[in-house]
């Protein structure tokens, strides 16, 4: 058939006559968008299956296959016995197999996933609604194939509906607004449209059933490529394979095309010799810390608990994605500080932490611990944005948890390891929010490890890349933190404004002030510049917005330490909005899964610097 573009390649992929290969970062882009999709599956209580890779033509004569799809079609045979001898004798450039040398065709390969399932279902019935999520490589032998855009085989995941008219039309709905949610988190502009791509024949009635009533809908970037679809089969499954149930509904997504996110090829980290990650801990690869062994991560980054941002949403997909996902606690209640630790658990298996700050709530910070400890799963964290009192310190060991403490100073990290702590953050001035100390991270972190050659040493400040976290790590740290990366990710509570500010920011339109101190005085922050932090002189602090919580409206005054969050209206614009140095560096507003899958690619690819190397790198600076 013709091939408009037989051979295609991009930067870390390579497509010849409709068949993709790719390399790593794309493999692990791919799978990181997977794990995304599973997850919107697993929410909607699909069950995950897998089913047989070939299809009985049999089978697919009783769904009207070659009367609607013939053109798709990839036979699979064998030779015919009585040719083997004739083949092994042929000479060696010969090209393709005779038909007459092939016996006939019994099975298929699948043109889509969903077959399997439905095939699988046949004669079943159900009183309540049947999710079932699959991943297939499926083939389809259009009559042209166009780089990544339109290939003859790639992979599909779909997520499929079978119930009530009413139960399919709630299915497809809640994804059709996912779908379109999600493709601008990823900065894609999507266009939802009836489908008019060649997976129906021509002059088949399903061609001109899709015209009249469409049952399938693409949803289409800018450039034409369609990165997913829905599709109404109504009740033709059914009635076919005698299912009971009205209708059936499918949300299929393809694999976005890689390189959408901007993933390189980058230099292989080298590896400490006869090192490698314990199960479940720094696994994949990833360059083996005392931090990720410490906590049971996979990749050796905390996400910060920083207020008005980090939220069970947030929290729970860092964990999921295999950093520390960090739950803030911040003013909360007890009651609802454990109902939220309830929330986390529920949505991950995974570590993740909890963070409290004891210089804002006092003997609240205590509450607040006895209420959420109980709720904590057993291999989680607690962190703690300053230094915690003896009883909360105390607390948190005696149930059992790695007690986390955020530091700014070499003496504070002096007593934080007195009371206890198993990890230090190190604070440098570079790093958005209040500042616990005055000093640049990376003369902090050589400061401590002098002191604590053994301790269990991650850095906050100037940290957004995988590379920035591969250099930490070969100047001695064990891990970083990072807060400002995560501001503009699609799960974070923060307020649209705030991320947009985030992306748009680069470092200079940060500065260090004292001026939001209403609520939280007596300690410095850095801060997005805003028409207060231009102004010599001090208005009035008046309330400028209102920012609801369970229902119940809170004014926010001028000055006040608080962020703004998606519950936030009013003077959006004149609220403190925490951001570090490293925006520069933070472009985008990805999915966190997306985020970290990017950081971990970049940080097993990144190149350490020579062992024994002693010149110190300012992050600040970059």
């Amino acid at each position: 058939m013709p091939v408009t573009d037989p051979t295609a390649t991009g930067t870390t992929w390579s497509v010849r006559d409709g068949l993709a290969t790719f390399d790593e970062p794309a493999v692990l882009l791919r799978n990181a968008l997977d794990t995304v999709f599973t997850r919107w599956a697993t929410e909607a209580g699909a069950r995950q299956q897998s089913y047989p890779p070939l299809l009985r033509t049999e089978d697919l004569r009783s769904l009207d296959y070659f009367r609607n799809f013939p053109h798709l079609g990839s036979p699979v045979t064998r030779i015919r016995p009585d040719r083997l001898a004739g083949l092994a004798g042929a000479p060696s450039g010969a090209g393709a197999l005779p038909a007459a040398e092939l016996a006939d065709a019994t099975h298929m390969l699948p043109s889509a996933a969903c077959y399997g399932c439905f095939l699988h279902l046949t004669g079943t019935s159900a009183d309540t609604p049947v999710l079932i999520t699959t991943a297939a490589q499926c083939f389809r032998n259009e009559d042209h194939h166009d780089g990544l855009r339109r290939l003859w085989g790639f992979t599909m995941r779909e997520i499929v509906c079978v119930g009530s008219a009413e139960a399919v039309r709630t299915h497809l709905d809640r994804h059709r607004e996912r779908i379109l949610a999600f493709g601008t988190a990823l900065g894609l502009t999507l266009d939802r449209q009836p489908a008019t791509d060649p997976f129906f024949e021509k002059d088949g009635t399903r061609s001109v059933m899709q015209v009249l009533a469409p049952v399938k809908e693409e949803y289409l970037h800018t450039d034409g490529t369609a990165v997913a679809s829905t599709n109404n089969h109504r009740n033709f499954f059914g009635e076919r394979r005698a299912i009971g149930h009205a209708a059936a509904g499918v949300h299929r997504l393809r694999r976005l095309r890689p390189g959408t996110l901007g993933a390189r090829p980058g230099r292989p980290l080298r590896r400490r010799p006869g090192r490698r990650a314990p199960r479940g801990a720094a696994g994949r690869g990833t360059l083996v810390t005392r931090l990720a062994a410490r906590l049971g991560l996979e990749l050796p980054l905390l996400q910060a608990g920083m207020g008005a941002v980090a939220g069970p949403g947030l929290c729970a997909e860092v964990s999921r994605a295999g950093a520390g996902g960090t739950l803030a606690l911040y003013r909360e209640a007890p009651g609802r500080a454990a109902r939220l630790v309830r929330e986390v658990a529920a949505a991950t298996g995974r570590p993740f932490g909890v963070n409290v700050v004891p210089e804002v709530t006092g003997q609240g910070c205590l509450d607040q611990l006895r209420a959420v400890l109980p709720e904590l799963p057993r291999g989680c964290f607690v962190t703690s944005f300053g230094l915690p009192d003896t009883d909360a310190a105390r607390a948190v060991r005696a149930a059992g948890h790695p007690l986390v403490v955020q530091v700014g100073t070499p003496a504070d990290a002096d007593t934080a390891l007195g009371r206890g702590a198993a990890v230090l953050v190190l604070q440098g001035t570079e790093a958005g929010g209040h500042l616990l100390g005055r000093l640049p991270v990376d003369l902090l972190l050589a400061a401590v490890r002098a002191r604590h050659p053994q301790a269990v040493l991650a850095v906050a400040g100037g940290i957004a890349t995988g590379k920035d976290l591969a250099e930490a790590v070969a100047r001695g740290a064990d891990g970083a933190m990072a807060g400002t990366l995560f501001v503009p990710a699609a799960e974070s509570a923060a307020h649209p404004k705030f991320k947009r500010r985030v992306v748009e920011a680069v470092a200079d339109d940060t500065l260090i002030t004292s001026l939001f101190d209403i609520g939280w005085p007596n300690r410095p922050h850095r801060v997005l510049r805003n028409p207060l932090t231009g102004t010599s002189e001090r208005a009035p602090a008046t309330f400028l917005a209102t920012t609801r919580v369970d229902g119940r409206a809170y004014p926010v005054p001028r000055y006040s330490a608080a962020a703004p969050s998606e519950a936030t209206t009013g003077r959006i614009e004149e609220m403190a909005m925490y951001c570090g140095r490293s925006c520069t560096r933070v472009t985008a507003p990805h999915p966190a899964a997306v985020t970290v899958a990017r950081v971990r690619l970049e940080y097993e690819r990144a190149h350490r610097p020579p062992r024994g190397s002693r010149q110190l790198h300012r992050i600040q600076e970059r």
